[in-house]
């Protein structure tokens, strides 16, 4: 699905007007005009609503046809350690199986704390690591980057195509190869960053409410959420067993 309707007058690399350089301002402005800008990620996440209701459509009717389908995620840098955060949290949440999740990342997991440069601009490394986890219909990518001229997630999205993997492109710019190549777009239209280019501000902020968003939701369709309870997640440490008895406990008052 291609984006038409969105007027984005601002990119991700737009430089800030000259009365929110935050470094001629007292730490109390910095603090509040940093705050006043992040109001931005949920407006754009609002004007995008429509597209992400539909991924969350989407992902549950391909994920509930097979016992096997996974949920792939795929980026580099910010965008890609966003993805891995919310891939690991699925089984301890939802009791989503570990081995329908899968992620990849530019530059390897090294790349998770610590940055590999140049990792993002290899689109042959984003296309074969698809490839090699022998993607079908019967599963999903979330390919993210803030830019959406990563080619790594370029790459993946290509091979999700090759594969027939439908592919969902998450990214803060609308004119862009990764909206030009996935299945479905979702723009994130934030603009441009206080700190020019620092998309780990709200590019990064706007990327991980919309995963939480689509995650939660697709797995709540597929049964894990009953009345608002992770019916199915895992205790695997004090706090959770007793977050679970309480869930049960909630659960018998219901019936």
């Amino acid at each position: 699905m291609k984006i038409n309707n969105f007027n984005n007058f601002e990119n991700t690399e737009t430089l800030p007007m000259n009365n929110k350089y935050i470094d001629k301002m007292s730490t109390e402005k910095a603090t509040v005009t940093m705050i006043m800008n992040s109001e931005k990620v949920i407006k754009s996440l609002m004007d995008s609503n429509k597209y992400i209701s539909i991924a969350v459509d989407k992902i549950y009717k391909i994920l509930k046809s097979s016992n096997s389908g996974r949920l792939i995620y795929a980026g580099s840098g910010t965008s890609g350690r966003i993805g891995v955060l919310d891939a690991v949290e699925l089984l301890p949440t939802f009791g989503w199986p570990s081995n329908r999740i899968d992620f990849v990342i530019a530059g390897g997991i090294n790349s998770l704390i610590k940055s590999v440069e140049g990792a993002e601009d290899i689109f042959e490394d984003g296309f074969n690591e698809i490839m090699k986890k022998n993607c079908n219909q019967n599963d999903v990518l979330l390919s993210l980057s803030a830019s959406g001229q990563s080619q790594f997630t370029v790459g993946t999205v290509k091979a999700a195509k090759k594969t027939k993997t439908f592919s969902v492109g998450i990214s803060n710019n609308t004119n862009s190869q990764l909206a030009d190549s996935c299945d479905l777009f979702i723009p994130i239209l934030t603009g441009a960053e206080i700190l020019a280019g620092s998309t780990r501000l709200n590019a990064g902020t706007s990327q991980k409410i919309c995963l939480n968003i689509i995650s939660t939701l697709v797995m709540s369709k597929l049964g894990n959420v009953q009345n608002g309870l992770m019916v199915n997640m895992i205790p695997s440490n004090k706090k959770l067993k007793k977050r679970k008895k309480l869930i049960n406990n909630q659960l018998k008052d219901l019936d």
